[in-house]
């Protein structure tokens, strides 16, 4: 239960970071409380309430819909490359059940390729074509993520990845 409170803990604090991109002023007591509160839409049917609680009580934040959904779609994206990168770790396991191991290493450097060398940008493009949400995304004047910044923000949700098997 204390590993599995840690990553909500993390997961609130990687989220934070996130935000603080949009807003100097945000503190984390708020952003935990939002993050907490959206949490328990996972257990709803349909995982799509957690980020529309998330957006929706983050009003609170003094954000607009549009950094607000941002932050969201930049969440998303963070701990999607987190998993692809955890899911890479386990290739030497994963190669001695694959009659075609070269096609898997081709396929891993690819999405690797686009995790460190597009950073978030792919997320925003495809975000934006999504019906009713994509109207709030800004695909163009996305500001240049620091490369720094960006491999924390990637590090943050490895750890959480391997926090999150941990615990369970």
């Amino acid at each position: 239960c204390i590993v599995l409170g840690l990553t909500y803990l993390g997961g609130a604090y990687l989220w934070f970071t996130i935000l603080k991109d949009f807003s100097k002023g945000i503190e984390f007591k708020e952003v935990f409380r939002i993050f907490i509160v959206s949490n328990f839409g996972r257990f709803l049917p349909g995982v799509a309430l957690h980020y529309i609680a998330r957006v929706y009580l983050s009003k609170s934040l003094g954000l607009n819909v549009s950094e607000r959904i941002s932050a969201v779609v930049l969440e998303a994206y963070y701990t999607l490359a987190g998993g692809v990168i955890v899911a890479i770790l386990a290739l030497p396991i994963a190669v001695k059940f694959i009659t075609l191991p070269w096609l898997l290493y081709f396929v891993t450097a690819g999405l690797l390729i686009l995790i460190f060398m597009a950073p978030p940008r792919i997320a925003f493009i495809l975000a934006s074509k999504i019906p009713f949400v994509g109207k709030y995304i800004p695909v163009i004047g996305i500001k240049k993520t620091d490369k720094k910044h960006h491999l924390k923000l990637i590090g943050m949700s490895v750890g959480l990845f391997l926090i999150y098997g941990t615990a369970f």
